[in-house]
């Protein structure tokens, strides 16, 4: 790997800029997380995305049973993990919050997405 890029990484320092839109993802990750945690908690939810997945897993083509396995098992452990996580942990634990997100803009208009890797490894 280039060890220049890694220390140009290191060395970022974030712009006034940078800081601000990256509380605004951050406050936004939170409010949409606390919100989908919510609806998340109701077993009837909870019911209803399995159904979804199983109707998912009855389109493959192949590996129709593997696919319904892998959700029976994985789904319940899934919604237990999401609901332990708080919005804060959650947001932080993906990036969107601690500035593990840079922003800059580009002279076409674009906005470039640079995720960096958390320091506190």
């Amino acid at each position: 790997m280039n060890n220049n890029l890694e220390e140009g990484r290191q060395d970022h320092r974030p712009t006034v800029e940078e800081v601000d839109v990256n509380e605004k993802l951050c406050t936004l990750c939170e409010e949409y997380t606390a919100r989908a945690v919510k609806y998340m908690a109701n077993n009837k939810t909870q019911t209803e995305i399995i159904e979804l997945l199983h109707k998912s897993c009855l389109k493959m083509r192949f590996y129709k049973q593997e696919c319904a396995i892998l959700v029976d098992l994985y789904a319940p452990l899934f919604f237990v993990e999401i609901n332990k996580m708080g919005p804060e942990e959650f947001c932080e634990e993906f990036g969107f919050c601690g500035l593990g997100i840079t922003f800059s803009h580009v002279l076409s208009g674009k906005i470039e997405l640079q995720f960096m890797p958390p320091t506190s490894y």
